[in-house]
């Protein structure tokens, strides 16, 4: 029998205000092998670039993962799916960068392992 490992929506971001620039929680991953961020906003015209870093080890650097197009946060509310289809990391967080406009946002990360 297979067994599968499940982080059902566990929130990274829990109303965070988009006043300024925030950092998530660190999320371990170690155990995925794919999962998704769901990220949603409200606000007065909040705009903003979300990135998503990863490292590996506890003693790891944190780098920018490339998705070829910039996760952008714009419009009185909104919501973006962050697909994750392979996670060969140990550790994930969200970092959003303000550019201009207040709000808030609230985004869940949900990862699975392909069981043995």
């Amino acid at each position: 029998m297979s067994r599968k490992h499940v982080l059902y929506g566990f929130k990274i971001f829990d109303a965070v205000s988009l006043a300024s620039t925030q950092t998530s929680v660190e999320v371990e991953v170690g155990q995925a092998d794919y999962g998704s961020i769901f990220l949603e906003w409200t606000g007065t015209a909040p705009i903003g670039v979300v990135t998503v870093q990863a490292k590996n080890g506890d003693k790891g650097t944190y780098r920018d993962l490339d998705f070829s197009s910039s996760i952008s946060v714009s419009g009185s509310s909104g919501s973006h799916d962050i697909i994750l289809n392979d996670i060969p990391f140990t550790h994930l967080k969200l970092i959003y960068t303000r550019t201009s406009g207040t709000g808030s946002a609230t985004a869940s990360i949900t990862t699975k392992s392909s069981g043995a």
